[in-house]
């Protein structure tokens, strides 16, 4: 009755830690509407030594920049600024 009983706690506790745990890489760190930045995006393109001189800075300043470019780009999009001639001709 014991073993039994060890077994169901260990398969539960098992099945709590996996279902709920994502990889760290996977984990969003911003979102601006419908786009998110994971930290994977991050990782891909960010360059390694960039990376490992002082990661929280980087990873900050690259979401930081990340941030306001989806918001401008929204925003246009928004305006209809995607649709004007002009832009178009200098695109």
């Amino acid at each position: 009755m014991i073993i039994r009983l060890f077994i169901i706690f260990f398969a539960l506790y098992s099945y709590g830690c996996t279902k709920y745990s994502e990889p760290l890489e996977s984990k969003p760190l911003a979102k601006v509407g419908k786009k998110t930045l994971y930290l994977d995006e991050i990782k891909h393109t960010v360059p390694h030594y960039l990376l490992s001189a002082d990661s929280v800075t980087v990873v900050k300043n690259f979401t930081d920049q990340w941030v306001r470019n989806q918001v401008l780009y929204e925003e246009a999009i928004r305006l209809g600024i995607h649709e004007n001639s002009d832009v178009q001709s200098r695109i």
